[in-house]
């Protein structure tokens, strides 16, 4: 019998269909209600450039109006336009193996294999959005005087430990707006504290199984990868709609086949490729130091990159800063 390999059952271009859109509904940012999939983006990231504009009027509330004064004139006051600014993302990824098309003996080799690269890619934009809330952080530390984080990591004792207490206050940095947290992104060590203090909620995932968190009503998502550093965490509560997410199969080639034949009894190779953008709303991205040609983890993490365009209490969301038990 004939071995069954890749080029056997992968058409890239159907393989490309099944997986690049679909994809972006496996990702727990997604599922949170976190992110917006937004037609303009997409379509801004399928021409040509790297880095785009979304221009916005800032906004005139906070005031009760002027008090009118007779014989004087009423003081005219103007309107501004700011620029959200984003960045176009490039990644790729390989897998390459002897007979791969059989990845799970019994199964429906495709379907395994649309699975395998959909799950990859959805895990893949989670951890870019949070390396993004990183660097969107320690910008909002560095120079705007930390207004959207509640740091409680330097208290003494239990003090520092996250807490309903500080979660609020967390909540209350952006005043009348404090009720339109959707998610709470938090490291698995802070999930494990919230647990045994008997303040996580579960409720059954009625699409993928399993169970759902929830933490007073915000979803909670939980990865190895949100920021920590030296026992302190950093906790994101976060709002709906925070990120607006784009992507194209425009000018390049999203899956493609390869065959080494020499290299042992012969490697079939799997590479994907991914264009897209993850905005998050409020922010302008600072492009002065990547060095390649899309932005790196490390990059996105880096405060330098990033500049808020928004008031504080219009940002997507907020940090505790703190430690646990």
């Amino acid at each position: 019998m004939a071995e069954t390999r890749l080029t056997n059952v992968v058409v890239p271009r159907v393989f490309s269909a099944a997986t690049v859109e679909p994809t972006i509904y496996r990702s727990e940012f997604y599922r949170s209600g976190i992110i917006d999939i937004d037609a303009e983006v997409s379509n801004l990231i399928s021409g040509g450039g790297k880095i785009y504009d979304l221009p916005f009027w800032q906004d005139v509330s906070g005031t009760s109006g002027d008090a009118p004064v007779e014989g004087s004139d009423q003081t005219v006051n103007n309107l501004a336009q700011l620029q959200q600014v984003f960045r176009k993302h490039t990644r790729t990824k390989a897998w390459g193996q002897n007979d791969l098309s059989k990845v799970q003996s019994g199964s429906n080799g495709i379907s395994a294999l649309e699975n395998m690269v959909m799950d990859y890619w959805a895990q893949a934009y989670d951890i870019i959005a949070l390396k993004s809330m990183q660097g969107i952080t320690l910008d909002n530390i560095d120079n705007d005087s930390g207004d959207l984080v509640n740091d409680v990591s330097g208290n003494a004792g239990s003090a520092a430990y996250i807490s309903a207490e500080a979660i609020i206050d967390a909540k209350a940095l952006i005043s009348e707006n404090q009720e339109t947290f959707a998610a709470i992104g938090m490291h698995p060590s802070v999930y494990a504290y919230l647990k045994k203090l008997d303040l996580i909620d579960t409720v059954p995932d009625s699409q993928q199984g399993g169970r759902l968190s929830f933490y007073e009503g915000m979803r909670v998502i939980q990865s190895r990868n949100v920021y920590t550093s030296g026992g302190v965490y950093y906790t994101y509560l976060v709002k709906s709609n925070a990120i607006k997410f784009g992507t194209t199969l425009a000018n390049y080639i999203p899956t493609e086949l390869n065959r080494e034949p020499l290299d042992g009894y012969g490697i079939d190779q799997l590479i994907t490729r991914r264009t897209f953008a993850l905005h998050f709303v409020g922010t302008a991205w600072v492009d002065g130091s990547v060095a390649g040609t899309t932005p790196t983890d490390v990059e996105l993490a880096a405060a330098a990159q990033w500049n808020r365009v928004f008031d504080a209490e219009n940002m997507p969301f907020v940090v505790l800063k703190h430690k646990i038990g």
